[in-house]
């Protein structure tokens, strides 16, 4: 996880849900099209975050060292209007969490 990066930016489309493979967002950030897969899943969704057009987003990513398909897999999710944040993968293995949803938290200033 040597290129992890943190970019903001408004969902344009998000594609998939629990149970379809790997949904991906792509998120505008001034006018550059990221795309980016939300992989696991299951850990947004157990929050309550809807991921739609339109929404403000912090998102934590890395690229995958796969060659045969390569591709940005997101690390974490703040939702930037009510400060939560979703944690999915370790920022330093790339590993999902072990147990998603007692690493998700509302941010506390």
């Amino acid at each position: 996880m040597s290129q992890v990066d943190t970019v903001t930016g408004e969902v344009v489309e998000f594609t998939g849900h629990a149970g379809s493979g790997q949904p991906v967002m792509n998120l505008d950030v001034e006018g550059e099209l990221y795309e980016i897969t939300v992989s696991p899943y299951g850990p947004v969704a157990a929050a309550g975050l809807v991921i739609e057009p339109g929404l403000i987003l912090t998102v934590t990513y890395a690229p995958t060292e796969c060659q045969e398909d390569p591709h940005l897999v997101t690390i974490s999710i703040l939702d930037v209007a009510t400060g939560f944040l979703i944690q999915l993968r370790d920022p330093e293995t790339g590993f999902p969490m072990a147990s998603g949803n007692q690493h998700n938290r509302r941010n506390r200033p």
